[in-house]
């Protein structure tokens, strides 16, 4: 299970599922999951082929759905009539939450590579830094 440090419950639960694959030999895969006081109630996140990957994922997951949780109170949704929409499901959350992520990233090396032409035909010697990434973030290389 895995847990924010100031959160009273986890966030999500990954486990090692082993399945018998081709000549004998037996194929692991980390699942991620929403956490849940039941089974049934539990969301699948996803599947990876590593731990690293699976906590990272996972992480992503809390990130986006706090993320989503922050714009549907910031937009007051839960004063218009309807309320706020269902949260979408956890596997679209993630793959949006990262796509965003993509997006910044690109859009920062862009300004940083548009700052560096800038500094060469000026002639100065060093360019602005790009900047760093903020705590928690998840830096894609």
């Amino acid at each position: 299970m895995l847990q924010h440090p100031v959160s009273p419950r986890p966030f999500a639960i990954i486990r090692l599922i082993r399945f018998p694959a081709q000549k004998g030999t037996v194929a692991a895969w980390y699942r991620i999951v929403t956490w849940a006081e039941t089974s049934a109630d539990r969301e699948l996140v996803g599947w990876c082929l590593s731990h690293r990957a699976a906590s990272e994922a996972a992480w992503d997951f809390f990130r986006a759905q706090s993320s989503w949780q922050h714009a549907q109170a910031a937009s007051r949704m839960h004063e218009r009539p309807g309320g706020v929409p269902p949260r979408p499901p956890a596997h679209e959350l993630l793959l949006a939450y990262r796509a965003a992520l993509r997006e910044a990233a690109l859009r920062d090396a862009a300004l940083h590579e548009a700052a560096l032409h800038e500094a060469a035909l000026r002639g100065t010697a060093e360019a602005p830094r790009a900047r760093e990434p903020r705590e928690g973030a998840l830096v894609l290389r």
